[in-house]
């Protein structure tokens, strides 16, 4: 539950939302709201973390996907219709939906969401519908109809949301008109540390030199930045839970560049023989998954599988980096 509290940034006061999702609001109505609603949602938190078995939740360790709270929310509005800020939710719809099936207890929920200030009406399996409202700023209910219904416009099964998605960020309901790169980038580089925003701009500038560019359906690979052209893809910088950043790329072609010899010895770790480690066996000679190559007339063995992985990069690192990648790979 702290770690959902920090995730949650607040929306800037002086956020330009997509008129598209201001209905009857104003800007700065909707804004307000959808503050509040972050605050709502902090609250609910706060509230599960003094007591999580009021709310249902289980007595055993869970995945870190699990999230009771926004898994109700979202469903309440997958499942919905939403007119005077007041969700009429469809019962069938609701209760067989994937992100509900998963949890028990949904009474308790059900009224921890009343004790926070929602109000239910007609919650019951029997019911052919029944409503959701929020009495006390019935604006609520209309961001978060506008918020869930942005995020998940192709993602309704899918309980992947993702941190930024799932902590009710603001640039999924921004007016992209006034937004520097694409949302999704924006949304992901609001949680990056400030070295690999450095290096993402970067990279995001000149992958576009060369064509590539952000894939909306496929905007992400293994927690990096995902740049694509056609069946092409850049070079992958990330980071981990603990902030440390990190560039992944395959070299096979390249070992007798001479900036090579540069990387070699800024990143030893990373050009260690470890073939065989992947498999857990020797692997004989003509595997083709075997990268071979001389340091300092050492010869070293590696596996594609494994990759290199190059540790806590600067910007300038990178920039060697994406000339090795782009002669390994032929691109121009």
């Amino acid at each position: 539950m702290k770690k959902r509290n920090r995730d949650i940034l607040p929306i800037p006061a002086n956020t330009t939302i997509d008129p598209k999702h201001l209905d009857k609001l104003s800007n700065e109505q909707f804004v307000a709201a959808f503050s509040e609603l972050q605050q709502l949602v902090i609250a609910c938190y706060n509230d599960i973390e003094v007591d999580p078995f009021a709310w249902g939740y289980p007595d055993f360790y869970a995945t870190g996907g699990y999230n009771r709270v926004n898994d109700m929310l979202f469903a309440l509005v997958f499942c919905s219709e939403c007119n005077d800020s007041v969700l009429t939710v469809n019962s069938a719809k609701f209760f067989a939906y994937t992100g509900v099936k998963r949890h028990k207890k949904l009474e308790l929920m059900v009224s921890g969401f009343e004790k926070m200030g929602f109000s239910f009406d007609s919650f019951d399996k029997k019911s052919s519908e029944f409503s959701v409202s929020y009495p006390n700023n019935p604006k609520i209910i209309a961001v978060l109809y506008a918020y869930v219904g942005e995020i998940g416009e192709n993602e309704k099964q899918d309980w992947r949301y993702g941190t930024a998605k799932n902590s009710y960020s603001y640039r999924f309901i921004e007016d992209a008109s006034v937004q520097s790169h694409e949302r999704v980038f924006l949304a992901k580089m609001d949680y990056a540390s400030e070295a690999l925003r450095e290096i993402q701009i970067w990279l995001h500038a000149e992958a576009a030199k060369y064509g590539f560019v952000i894939d909306p359906d496929e905007w992400e690979e293994k927690g990096c930045m995902l740049y694509k052209k056609g069946s092409k893809r850049w070079l992958l910088v990330g980071q981990r839970d603990d902030g440390d950043v990190f560039a992944k790329a395959i070299f096979r072609d390249v070992h007798t560049n001479e900036t090579m010899a540069t990387l070699y010895h800024r990143f030893p770790d990373t050009f260690k023989s470890n073939c065989g480690i992947a498999c857990g066996t020797n692997v004989k000679p003509t595997c083709t998954m075997r990268i071979e190559f001389d340091v300092d007339g050492k010869t070293h063995r590696c596996c594609a599988y494994n990759s290199f992985i190059f540790e806590n990069p600067t910007l300038g690192d990178v920039k060697l980096i994406i000339e090795l990648f782009k002669l390994e790979n032929r691109i121009k």
